[in-house]
């Protein structure tokens, strides 16, 4: 479909009138903050209590029963209070002590849905909401927790008139609450916003906006903020929830979060950031393009604001950026860093001592700020913290092999239609008529972008809050909430909370003690086999050479080139550090040299031979090799394992094997495929394929591109 630049329309629906919004300083009487709550604090920065130095160690481990009627794939981030963590999976709701991990309750709490909401907690209340369209108040008590009040959004409204997308989308609160100044806020499916008070539990009150409401209200300044799947973000009063601005978004898919800082609010619609105006109207004064599209709210550190995409990159983006910026734009100041480094500044990132493939994976979680460092999820499996200041990796992790349910294709696609069907008829229909378009292009008269033709205010008219395509047709959101988003890592004091897709929270400390070394086992020698074809042999890993014997059965092999060995590397105590990995000969011809690299995907080490003594030559010399691996932890406890095997060059040629080889994923195993970074000249490799959720179905028309209207700036 061709993209017509600045489909895009600012629809400001009304102007600051009074101190509502205004920049200044907040006044009035502030009550205590809560003890957790998503993201931290009201303007959801995202930032830790308590900075943590990393590297980090597991301190314990809490794993539930799995529930085989469920999918199980986990949304609402843990919460906490002074001695308990409370975190849910599936229908459950789970209380473990802090310490220990232990079991705190004697049974979980169960609800009628599933929870996708993360619990706001504030003096000994949980507050949070249900897929079955209710927002639950639990007083949290040393034995189990006790249902205390409840919301109940299909109560609401019941005499208004609801269109036929309106009825086709079942009552939810997926929003995690927002409390300030005691009172809570949310939003919910029917799209409307409620602010509850927090000690009566009723209605203070509700604002209307015209699609479903999945992510979280922000608060700051006496303005609560929220973004909604009609395409547009709200900016409200505090006290009274009258809409002060709108502006509208090219892009449907709005999963994320607000975030408020510097009199900016910054969402994400899609592939694109986008940095409005607080109290200006909710102008948009940047929009930076994503390679993939953003489904975890950002975090803010200092002048920078944090966010990954689906793609596996992770930004560093100032907030003081303008314009209209992309991943692409190579000599960006405004692009603080990104990772993987796109080529900056004509100059090559530093280039690891150990190649290191699949470490960056799709990131589908709010990251977290915590003193110097950016901790985040990466994949189904990972945690990885770099530096705030330039983006090098400071610690990662591996969590254990899934072993629940997991997404199906079909399955997100079934729930993608449940959500958006009736929409997607109206889009296929071809209903509503296109309203005014604003944008870029008004503006690209003159030799500035920002001229001040460059706005437009013209809206949709009596369909505000769609969007359309360039055929007229309506745009329903293409991404499932509940099927996109991870737990994000939660920080409490000196503990790290990772709620993961394995029905298992971990706790990591930056004071537990790991004396022991990783663990390297299932080790595999792979060597050309007939045609272009390759076969595979088991290896055993010894703990000491006095274990391999004259007599001791050792794999044969004929020598030829390239001969690749693969093993898995683990450790349970504060993760591999993949820069520590070493190969060395210990027997046999002198010149054959091994070059390591490390798959953080699959946690595989991997030993590549492709040359003999630094020639082209294509066979190892005969005789018997004993190869010694060494790898450390973050802590730098060092493990170290030999295996054996010997050349014959004598040998037939090893037959073709039944599957494929490491290079298109042998074994069947997830990750298996060689690292696509090899040194030395290596052929071209197939990266090994990630675990985690299958990429969501396409189908809908592809979404405009267009800048949004800017401003013209002052004095132009």
């Amino acid at each position: 479909m061709r993209v017509t630049v600045g489909l895009v329309a600012l629809a400001v629906f009304a102007v600051l009138t009074g101190p509502a919004l205004a920049q200044g300083r907040v006044t009035g009487a502030v009550s205590a903050g809560p003890d957790s709550m998503f993201l931290g604090d009201p303007s959801r920065s995202g930032g830790a209590p308590v900075p943590l130095t990393v590297p980090l160690v597991l301190s314990w481990k809490h794993t539930v029963e799995p529930n085989t009627d469920t999918v199980e794939h986990v949304v609402a981030s843990p919460a906490y209070d002074d001695d308990t963590v409370y975190f849910f999976v599936g229908n459950n709701m789970y209380a473990v002590w802090k310490d220990s991990g232990a079991k705190k309750w004697d049974a979980p709490l169960a609800l009628p849905d599933r929870v996708d909401s993360t619990p706001m907690i504030k003096d000994g209340v949980a507050v949070f909401g249900c897929r079955n369209g209710i927002v639950y108040f639990v007083e949290l008590g040393a034995k189990s927790g006790s249902f205390a009040g409840e919301f109940n959004i299909a109560r609401e409204h019941t005499k208004l008139p609801k269109s036929p997308e309106e009825q086709a989308i079942p009552p939810r609160v997926q929003s995690s609450p927002l409390y300030h100044n005691g009172k809570v806020y949310f939003g919910a499916s029917d799209g409307w916003v409620y602010a509850l008070d927090m000690a009566s539990q009723k209605k203070v009150w509700d604002f209307r906006t015209k699609g479903p409401i999945v992510s979280s209200p922000a608060y700051w300044n006496r303005g609560v903020y929220v973004a909604s799947l009609d395409g547009s973000v709200y900016g409200l009063t505090e006290d009274t929830g009258k809409l002060v601005w709108q502006t509208t978004l090219e892009n449907k898919d709005l999963l994320v979060s607000p975030v408020i800082t510097r009199s900016k609010v910054f969402t994400a619609a899609g592939k694109h950031l986008y940095a409005c105006d607080h109290g200006r109207n909710g102008y948009v004064r940047m929009r930076f393009e994503a390679k993939g599209n953003i489904v975890g709210t950002p975090s803010v550190a200092g002048n920078a604001i944090i966010f990954g995409d689906s793609e596996d990159k992770l930004y560093a983006l100032d907030i003081r950026a303008t314009g209209n910026i992309s991943y692409q734009d190579r000599d960006s100041d405004y692009i603080l860093w990104q990772l993987p480094p796109e080529e900056s500044n004509g100059k090559e990132a530093d280039k690891p001592a150990v190649p290191v493939d699949g470490l960056q994976q799709a990131v589908k979680s709010t990251p977290l700020v915590s003193g110097d460092a950016v901790i985040y999820r990466s994949g189904p499996r990972q945690i990885n913290a770099v530096s705030i200041k330039d983006g090098s990796t400071l610690w990662h992790y591996q969590l254990a092999e899934l072993a629940g349910q997991e997404t199906t294709e079909e399955q997100a696609a079934a729930a993608l239609a449940q959500v958006t069907e009736a929409a997607r008829l109206a889009a296929m229909a071809g209903t509503g008529t296109t309203g005014g378009v604003g944008g870029l292009a008004g503006g690209m008269g003159g030799t500035s972008r920002f001229s001040r033709g460059g706005l437009t205010r013209s809206g949709f008219g009596a369909s505000a809050g769609a969007y359309y395509d360039d055929y007229g047709r309506a745009i329903a959101p293409t991404l499932v909430f509940e099927y996109e988003v991870q737990a994000s890592p939660v920080a409490d004091g000196d503990n790290l909370y990772v709620l993961a897709n394995d029905r298992a929270l971990y706790a990591f400390s930056q004071k537990a003690a790991d004396a022991v070394g990783p663990e390297l086992e299932q080790a595999e020698i792979e060597v050309p086999g007939t045609g272009e074809q390759r076969t595979q042999q088991n290896l055993t890993l010894y703990a000491g050479i006095d274990e391999i014997k004259p007599e001791t059965e050792k794999p044969k092999i004929r020598g030829a080139l390239p001969v690749y060995v693969r093993m898995v590397a683990y450790d349970a105590g504060s993760g591999i550090d993949p820069q520590t990995i070493s190969a060395s000969p210990v027997s046999g011809d002198e010149d054959v040299r091994w070059e390591v690299a490390y798959d953080a995907a699959g946690a595989y080490v991997w030993l590549i031979c492709e040359q003999y003594r630094g020639s082209r030559s294509r066979n190892m010399p005969d005789g018997d090799y004993v190869v010694a691996v060494s790898v450390s932890d973050w802590m730098g406890n060092e493990s170290t394992r030999h295996f054996a095997f010997t050349v014959d060059r004598k040998l037939p040629a090893a037959p073709a094997p039944t599957a494929g080889g490491f290079q298109r994923g042998g074994f069947g195993a997830p990750g298996g495929g060689m690292p696509g970074m090899m040194p030395g000249g290596m052929p071209e490799a197939i990266p090994g394929m990630p675990g985690g959720m299958p990429g969501m179905p396409g189908g809908m028309p592809g979404m405009p591109g267009g800048m949004p209207g800017m401003p013209g700036l002052p004095g132009m």
